[in-house]
């Protein structure tokens, strides 16, 4: 590879490190300028993560018909089983990629994805423990920072996430990942109008992958904690939309939990996340789409997707996804007590199921309702106010009123 090729591949997975909204195009054109295996990897990578045009097979496929060197022949090994069995299934080989290329960020990434996402008892501390230990040789980096800045996030080390996130943004002002550390740091300490107009302004300026519909999310978060549900309707309607499987499902559960009446649009949403719940990709999709169908008040779905879910064998189906969708299902058809047994156990394990601590909040919000509908008020209490400690919250603390 040339001294312009490899200029222009790094340019791109610079691109990529940023969530760059012309990330397809920067591809096209360091394509046009020398095809690569490296390339074509970041595209079929760039493809499945946030939903672009190629198809990542086909980017994978292209990637092997080029002569590459043993990097570029173990990565593109390890991403193949990721695309056609499944992350759990990779993350060793990923694990096994970075130990043989330690310093291959792009590696790093992969690793950290694919066990987060995999549903394996202990993958996911495994993957802030390799992050922690890449630190030493790694940090500094901006690119590698962001996965530090998301390690202090789930260990709740909110001042040293922020701290990192300002730091990349400084040196990458467009920095989508960092932006969403920030974002995830306000919400988590109660920052919550401040919150909204520092990510409202960031995002006005700037077009990235991956999370033109989560920043919206993030916002419409921000207006829940403020007790606002009319605004936070409002953000789904404009930036969000049913379309939005990761996000959709989540923000109307959430609204009806409040009294909002969302039924319509718990039904698109629902209607949109079909092809998920017909093929069951991972732990994560499943769960947002079974909030979708819980949005929609569809019992029938719930009752189908639960049942398949207790009988497939892959980590974090039967044992966590299955239970969720289970205690949604009470919830729609007003059995909160059945609620409460399905979802009390789940606490602990939720991070099985990937996503972040406020994706996750979704589940103790129900279990919550569901404590004060069954009059286990001093439970709902206490933990109303362990939350409320950590950060203000407008329908936390209404539910705590009436729970009081």
């Amino acid at each position: 590879m040339g001294t312009n090729e490899v200029t222009a591949t790094s340019d791109v997975e610079d691109a990529f490190y940023r969530y760059d909204g012309d990330l397809l195009e920067q591809t096209e054109r360091a394509l046009a300028a020398g095809p690569s295996p490296r390339l074509h990897l970041l595209r079929a990578v760039a493809s499945r993560a946030f939903a672009l045009g190629p198809d990542p097979l086909a980017e994978l496929a292209a990637a092997k018909a080029l002569p590459g060197g043993p990097a570029d022949e173990s990565l593109a090994s390890a991403l193949e089983v990721m695309l056609t069995a499944s992350a759990a299934a990779a993350a060793d080989r990923f694990v096994e990629y970075v130990e043989a290329f330690p310093n291959d960020l792009f590696g790093a990434f992969l690793r950290t994805s694919s066990l987060v996402i995999s549903g394996v008892p202990g993958n996911r501390q495994r993957a802030l423990a390799l992050v922690e230990a890449d630190a030493g040789r790694l940090g500094g980096d901006w690119r590698f920072d962001v996965l530090l800045a998301i390690v202090r996030l789930e260990q709740r080390r909110y001042d040293e996430a922020r701290a990192l996130a300002d730091g990349i943004l400084r040196e990458q002002p467009g920095s989508a990942p960092a932006a969403h550390v920030i974002t995830h740091v306000n919400y988590e300490t109660g920052e919550h109008g401040a919150g909204m107009t520092w990510l409202e302004e960031w995002h006005r300026q700037r077009t990235v992958v991956g999370y033109q519909t989560h920043f919206p999310w993030h916002i419409a978060l921000h207006a829940l904690a403020l007790g606002d549900v009319d605004e936070a309707l409002a953000r789904f309607r404009q930036g969000i939309g049913p379309a939005a499987v990761v996000d959709a499902g989540s923000l109307l559960w959430r609204c009806h939990l409040a009294g909002a009446a969302v039924l319509d649009l718990g039904a698109a949403a629902a209607a949109a996340a079909a092809p998920a719940l017909a093929a069951l990709p991972v732990p994560f999709a499943v769960f947002n789409a079974c909030l979708a169908l819980a949005a929609a008040g569809d019992a029938d779905q719930l009752a189908s997707v639960s049942e398949r879910l207790e009988a497939d064998t892959r980590p974090a189906f039967a044992d966590l996804a299955a239970p969720i969708a289970r205690g949604l299902l009470a919830m729609v058809e007003g059995r909160p007590e059945q609620a409460v047994v399905f979802l009390r156990p789940l606490a602990d394990d939720l991070p099985r199921l990937g996503g972040s601590n406020a994706q996750l909040e979704v589940i103790e919000d129900t279990l919550l309702r569901a404590l004060v509908a069954t009059g286990r008020t001093e439970e709902a209490a206490a933990l109303l106010r362990a939350r409320l400690e950590r950060r203000p919250h407008a329908l936390d603390n209404q539910l705590l009123a009436l729970a009081s």
